[in-house]
This record gives structure tokens, C-alpha cells and sequence, in this order.
């Protein structure tokens, strides 16, 4: 079971590494519940990072060294694609899916509304925007159907309230083919 210590210095590390290789990258999924005050248990730690085609070398050297390992195969085999890939944190064994930016309007405003969180006084944590976290989680619901899913959106929407930009929220839910799922998740509130 990963421990809060566990998840910090995962996290911690996470920053080090991407940041060292100048690589954009952000926290999504149910390890960002918990910096919003709606922390579950996770069996791991997904991380959207900005990994063009043309950095493929760079990753693959990146992870091959230091504290989170990836196999260069599934790098190679992944980043052309935009397919996610695993890694593993060294010294706590946490999973990483590591799931290379989309191209497109939706990720460059995830890029843009990311926040900023202390690690360990020296790296800075960045986690998707809340509203953010809502709509990929109501869009992995559309597409998996995992009761988390929605449990994950209650837990968030009950954490922030009304501090959530419904506004910016509302204007992604069409877009994204979400609308019905939200409005089922708004309903059982």
C-alpha cells in the first residue's frame, strides 16, 4: 500500500526529473484528487507530459537513468503515437503511466490552467486544474464505465465546491461528449 510519504517523494522526484529535462508535464487522474482535498487510494500515479516525436532520444535517456525507470522499447513504441507508457519509481515501486500531451485546443488549456504545489520546499508539484480533472474523469466514465469515475468527480465537486469554474467546465462539456454524464453526476450529488 503507497504511503503519503510515498506519494511525496514519488511526486518530489517526478518534478526533478521532468523539470531537469526541461520536459512540461502535470498530475491527473486519482493522484490529483488528493491536492484538492478529495484523496482516495491510487494503485498508481498518472503524469500527461509534453513529449513530442522529436524528443523521443532525450526521453529515453531521461528514463534510463535516475529514480523513475522506463523500458526504452515502450518509449520508443509509445511517444510516436501519443500512446501512454509505464514507469516505476526506484525507490518505492510506485507505477507511473507517463501519457504524452494530445494535440489540440483541450490540452494546451491543461497545459495553461495547470497549479503549482510546494513538494519539498526546493520542487514545485504541478497538478491539473480541478476542472480539468472533472471532465477527463467524466470522460473516462463515457468510455469505461468504472463507478470510480463518478465517485472521483462527487469527492472533487464536495472537496472545492464552489471555488470550481463552471464556466470554463461548461464550455468543455459538449466539446468532449460529456455533458450527460455530468448532468447524471450533478443529478446524484
Amino acid at each position: 500500500m503507497m504511503t503519503d510519504d510515498d506519494i511525496r517523494r514519488t511526486m518530489v522526484d517526478v518534478a526533478a526529473l521532468f523539470d531537469e529535462a526541461r520536459i512540461d508535464w502535470f498530475v491527473v487522474g486519482g493522484a490529483a484528487l488528493s491536492f484538492f482535498g478529495a484523496a482516495r487510494p491510487t494503485r498508481g500515479v498518472d503524469i500527461v507530459a509534453d513529449l513530442p516525436p522529436w524528443r523521443l532520444d532525450g526521453v529515453v535517456a531521461t528514463f534510463a537513468r535516475g529514480p523513475i525507470r522506463a523500458d526504452a522499447t515502450a518509449i520508443r513504441e509509445s511517444i510516436p503515437h501519443r500512446r501512454p507508457f509505464r514507469a516505476r519509481h526506484v525507490a518505492t515501486n510506485i507505477a507511473l503511466t507517463v501519457i504524452p500531451r494530445k494535440l489540440g485546443y483541450f490540452d494546451d488549456g491543461r497545459f495553461a490552467r495547470v497549479r503549482e504545489f510546494e513538494g519539498d520546499g526546493a520542487r514545485i508539484v504541478r497538478v491539473a486544474s480541478p476542472e480539468d480533472v472533472v471532465l477527463k474523469k467524466l470522460e473516462s466514465y463515457r468510455f469505461e464505465r468504472e463507478a470510480k469515475h463518478l465517485a472521483d468527480v462527487r469527492a472533487l465537486l464536495t472537496a472545492i465546491g464552489s471555488t470550481l469554474d463552471l464556466e470554463y467546465l461548461e464550455g468543455w462539456l459538449d466539446g468532449l461528449g460529456v455533458r450527460e454524464v455530468w448532468d447524471e453526476c450533478r443529478c446524484i450529488r
